[in-house]
């Protein structure tokens, strides 16, 4: 057994959690796994200068998700997870606002954008994220942070945001004046 396909073996379940949480047919899981373990055999190569084996799998995975959604005409669905990963609690959590995240997102720098969408979007360790850059954890987490600061701040410019006492969101409205209409 080949280095990468160990590597593919070893972090199999995880990879298996990860799909799972963007597909729900079963059959599509196995062939998006199917088609990671293809393309990790294929580039063998590569993965000998492969310093964080598991980010590179993401990423293998991340590339096989987005053919399979291209394929199938379709977008992937954003769930719950989205609002709560930049510290939006889930009662306000349905499609359209959860919708209104991701072209807020679109207007962040790039640094911040990939960030955000690497660990919340598609639910990647920062760990994982740090290695896939080539830079330290505690940048890594910096770089998060000041993204979900900016995206929060973009949040609020563009939407009304009404909070209960326990700061949990009522209700979410657009700013008339943000020039978006977003929420």
């Amino acid at each position: 057994m080949t280095p990468s396909e160990e590597a593919f073996r070893q972090f199999h379940q995880q990879l298996r959690r990860y799909v799972q949480r963007r597909i729900s047919a079963i059959e599509d899981i196995e062939d998006v796994l199917q088609e990671v373990f293809l393309r990790v055999v294929r580039n063998e190569a590569r993965y000998s200068d492969v310093k964080e084996p598991l980010a590179w799998l993401y990423t293998v995975t991340k590339s096989v998700l987005a053919d399979h959604y291209r394929k199938q005409g379709k977008m992937p669905v954003q769930d719950n997870r989205d609002v709560e990963s930049v510290g939006l609690p889930t009662e306000v959590a349905d499609t359209s606002f959860s919708g209104c995240i991701v072209p807020l997102l679109a207007d962040l720098p790039e640094i911040y954008r990939e960030a955000l969408r690497f660990t919340d979007l598609n639910g990647g360790r920062q760990k994982d994220f740090a290695a896939s850059q080539g830079i330290g954890l505690p940048a890594a987490k910096s770089r998060i942070r000041r993204g979900r600061e900016m995206l929060k701040k973009s949040i609020l410019g563009h939407c009304a945001v009404q909070l209960d006492g326990q700061s949990r969101i009522m209700d979410v409205s657009p700013h008339s004046d943000s020039g978006k209409n977003c929420c």
